[in-house]
């Protein structure tokens, strides 16, 4: 058998739950229940970048978690910026 896997840190608890709440928020849009503020759109994945560098920082000491997942993040944030800036 096996072992039991660990089961995840704080960080990582903290980014999953983010992206839920941020994942319910487009649903919410998509099903037309509401339209949330963008702006709170934006804080939510800034909050979750700011966690995985945490996150990051705390594992080794140095900033070297994958850079991927960190450009997705920072595209979604410009994308978001840029609609909240235009839909005015």
């Amino acid at each position: 058998m096996r072992p039991p896997r660990p089961a995840p840190d704080v960080a990582t608890r903290i980014s999953l739950g983010l992206l839920v709440v941020f994942a319910l928020l487009l649903l919410a849009r998509l099903l037309r229940l509401g339209q949330p503020p963008i702006w709170l759109m934006v804080f939510l994945l800034l909050a979750r970048l700011g966690v995985q560098v945490w996150s990051a920082r705390q594992r080794d000491g140095q900033v070297r978690q994958r850079a991927s997942g960190w450009v997705i993040d920072l595209a979604l944030i410009a994308l978001l910026v840029y609609v909240g800036f235009t839909q005015r």
